[in-house]
């Protein structure tokens, strides 16, 4: 039986495309777990050691880090790429907001 995607790509392409799909759908699950899974960590450190400390507001960053360099470049960096998810956590879990 010949389906219409053989006769378009021929019979050596016809499966090419359930591959890549496949493939390309396994890169984008690993970079949004990725994703999820460090802002997990980071904020979750972040909220334990801003409680310890004090903080109104947690980092990204670790708080001793911070401290010795002063420079807070990389927390700014990091709320604004984890903004979404911090959003989502404080509406869901009532979460801490991060120092911006």
């Amino acid at each position: 039986m010949i389906t219409q995607l053989s006769v378009v790509l021929g019979p050596d392409k016809a499966k090419a495309p359930v591959g890549r799909s496949l493939l390309i759908g396994a890169a984008v699950l690993a970079t949004v777990l990725a994703y999820v899974g460090s802002y997990f960590c980071f904020s979750r450190r972040g909220m334990a050691e801003a409680e310890d400390v004090g903080l109104d507001g947690f980092l990204y960053v670790p708080f001793d880090a911070a401290a010795a360099t002063e420079d807070l470049t990389r927390q700014h960096a990091l709320a604004k790429l984890y903004a979404p998810l911090n959003w989502f956590d404080r509406q869901l879990m009532d979460s801490d907001v991060p120092v911006t």
